[in-house]
């Protein structure tokens, strides 16, 4: 517990700004490595999905996102590689940190770093809202997790700039927010794009 994997999920729970930043500053040694973190819990995260026949929920939810064929395989392209997904998101999520932060000191690489983490992180809480929607048979629970995480991620990222109002979470949480948004809105238009190119071919 006093290194790597569970050392890390313990900080990453109770103090999850200032034990990054630690991190990025150099104090690495009891730290499990940030890519590995995310593809541990990413593929524990995989593992119960599929352990508890999740994969055809997560189809239906998103049956009901459709707006063209090609956007609801893309969708669930990215449902079913969750270290590719996780990656993409990632990069959104530090592009638009280092850009609305630009005049905090740190830079895209340490952004990347961090919401490497959290979204390490966040795929353990990902596994506690599937497991308690499967002994339990009540959906919210998984909602609530999404929510949860959504919540996190502000905290995380407030905490990590040193940021202590409660506008600056707002803040935090925008970001979060836009990131996601665009993640999600790529998909739509790529798939928007090739559906037309398929109908005009």
């Amino acid at each position: 517990m006093e290194n790597g994997f569970f050392y890390t999920t313990k900080e990453l729970l109770t103090n999850p700004g200032n034990s990054i930043r630690r991190f990025i500053e150099g104090d690495r040694t009891k730290h499990f490595k940030p890519i590995g973190y995310l593809v541990a819990t990413s593929i524990l995260y995989v593992f119960i999905k599929h352990l508890f026949h999740f994969d055809e929920l997560l189809e239906l939810q998103n049956k009901d996102k459709v707006v063209s064929e090609t956007y609801l395989s893309l969708l669930n392209w990215a449902t079913e590689h969750q270290n590719y997904s996780n990656l993409f998101e990632i990069i959104f999520l530090a592009t638009f940190t280092t850009i609305l932060y630009r005049k905090k000191e740190y830079n895209f690489f340490e952004y990347f770093v961090l919401f490497t983490y959290l979204t390490g992180f966040f795929m353990l809480i990902g596994i506690l809202g599937l497991s308690f929607t499967y002994f339990t048979n009540n959906r919210l629970f998984f909602k609530f997790s999404e929510y949860f995480g959504f919540i996190y991620f502000s905290w995380g990222l407030g905490k990590f700039l040193s940021e202590n109002k409660w506008t600056a979470y707002i803040k935090t949480f925008f970001v979060y927010l836009i990131s996601v948004i665009s993640f999600f809105g790529l998909l739509l238009l790529s798939g928007i794009i090739l559906d037309y190119i398929k109908i005009n071919m």
